[in-house]
């Protein structure tokens, strides 16, 4: 089995496309072909696509805007490999990814696996506090916490560098569309895990994520995720978590009236900051606790953009808890501490 299909989702991806598209055709171990899904994106993938000169075919779908997770399954059910690697048009393939994810399904034989890559920044990021925030663990992806991989759990199925069989994905529909942004790949990967299938880490399966963001536009993206853990909840009552997230709301709703000025004190200490630390630093832990935060007040807005179902999840506990009164030195003293060791350069670094 090495008939690798890649799969290619595009939406405001001009940037990133063609060196994406250029690092798959330069492959070790090239695959059969990339198929590229345009998600009725404002910049059309047709001229980028017309202008790729690699020797691996390259096949283009233009479709309606429905979101990554429809865009994802035309390509999937377009596919003719007998493998599939999800990826997305900001993914910087490195020149082993393919040949890595195949091997590692070659070495399980029969075995139904799902083989998962890294994804680190791509070098030409620039390395903002922001951004080195979100390279920290347990904030955007997870890898360093995963403790055995050979058996990894299914809440790491992180779509832009995963690997499985077509017949297994058709089998399971792939994704579920209800799911525009945020936790389709959870989704998928839970109900994969439902049939006993395994999950693979390969940490040299490396494509780059070259996809630069900011406070600002991750706090939309948070929101997004909100209202997809709201959905993810309501499809699997069993994930539990209906109190931590009760207490959540109830503690950060109070802080959405503050959230411009919040936001735009971040983007004050984060332009201080930047004249002050190496590219290398983490961010003081006043603004890491910033950072923090202020994205799951995002999160929190989310959520609360789906009433009724969070009504339906929350039961007893319905109405909502009310907002937790916040000081108005809460904010002002996180404010302060990242103001003050912004001023003082280096600052108490994040552990």
């Amino acid at each position: 089995m090495s008939s690798l299909s890649v799969v290619m989702p595009y939406y405001n991806n001009e940037a990133t496309l063609a060196a994406s598209l250029a690092s798959f055709a330069a492959q070790s171990q090239p695959p059969k072909e990339i198929i590229v899904v345009d998600d009725g994106a404002p910049v059309p993938a047709a001229p980028i696509v017309a202008a790729y000169r690699g020797s691996v075919p390259v096949r283009l779908i233009s479709a309606a805007h429905g979101g990554q997770s429809a865009a994802t399954n035309a390509g999937i059910r377009a596919a003719t490999g007998e493998l599939q690697l999800l990826t997305c048009a900001d993914i910087i393939a490195h020149e082993d990814l393919c040949a890595t994810h195949v091997q590692a399904h070659l070495e399980q034989g029969e075995q139904q696996v799902v083989v998962l890559g890294f994804l680190p920044y791509h070098p030409d990021v620039q390395m903002t506090p922001f951004m080195r925030w979100l390279s920290m663990p347990a904030r955007q992806f997870c890898f360093s916490l995963i403790r055995d991989t050979e058996n990894v759990p299914a809440k790491y199925c992180y779509s832009p560098n995963i690997s499985l069989r077509s017949a297994l994905l058709r089998q399971v529909d792939g994704f579920d569309e209800t799911f525009v942004y945020g936790y389709q790949d959870t989704d998928l990967g839970m109900r994969l895990e439902k049939l006993g299938v395994r999950f693979l880490y390969r940490e040299r399966a490396i494509g780059h994520h070259l996809h630069p963001t900011t406070a600002r536009r991750f706090y939309r993206r948070q929101v997004m995720v909100g209202e997809a853990t709201v959905k993810l909840m309501r499809k699997w009552p069993d994930l539990g978590h209906v109190d931590r997230f009760a207490t959540i709301i109830g503690r950060y709703r109070g802080l959405l009236p503050r959230l411009p000025n919040l936001l735009s004190d971040i983007e004050s200490l984060e332009t201080r900051l930047q004249k002050l630390s190496s590219p290398s630093q983490r961010p003081p832990k006043a603004l890491v606790e910033l950072y923090d935060f202020t994205m799951v007040v995002g999160m929190v807005e989310g959520m609360l953009n789906l009433p009724q179902d969070l009504r339906a999840i929350f039961g007893d506990l319905v109405p909502l808890p009310p907002a937790v009164p916040v000081a108005k030195s809460y904010t002002t003293q996180q404010v302060a501490a990242a103001s003050a060791a912004a001023t003082a350069g280096v600052g108490a670094a994040a552990p």
